[in-house]
């Protein structure tokens, strides 16, 4: 059929066949329907692009919050002192990394995360995203452990 040469009865009883298939594989359960319309109420979207950011910035703080929380844990309970300066406390409270390991490992941890939460965003993948933020926690808590360790303890 050349552009603009057939009629669209032809078209449509083209296509017919394939979308009959489309719609055999893809039908959406009444569950998935019923969460549909869950979203859709409670969020109230102009469009579909805009529940993809939902999805991705609901992803990218829960994975954020999560490994605050970890982090705090970490830091206030598990390796906490008995002193400010307790000479107990490791030189980095994760893991045993000098200047020139973080120097390395920042840009690393920025640049996954920096993919992660672009890729969660295209994709509308809140686990993602969720990947993404704690990678930038993570990235965080490197830059300002050691400007926090030399500002309260003079190392």
């Amino acid at each position: 059929m050349v552009l603009g040469g057939g009629t669209l009865d032809e078209a449509a009883s083209a296509s017919a066949p394939a979308a009959e298939a489309a719609e055999i594989d893809d039908a959406p359960t009444a569950y998935n329907l019923e969460m549909m319309e869950s979203i859709l109420q409670r969020l109230q979207p102009n469009d579909r692009h805009q529940i993809r950011d939902m999805i991705s910035d609901r992803g990218r703080m829960s994975g954020a919050l999560g490994v605050a929380c970890l982090l705090f844990w970490w830091v206030a309970v598990h390796m906490g002192g008995d002193s400010l300066d307790d000479p107990d406390l490791p030189i980095s409270l994760i893991g045993d990394f000098r200047f020139y390991q973080l120097s390395l490992v920042v840009p690393a941890l920025i640049l996954v995360a920096t993919i992660m939460l672009s890729m969660g965003r295209e994709k509308g993948q809140a686990s993602t995203s969720n990947a993404g933020g704690v990678l930038a926690v993570l990235a965080i808590f490197f830059i300002i452990e050691p400007l926090g360790r030399m500002t309260l303890q003079g190392d």
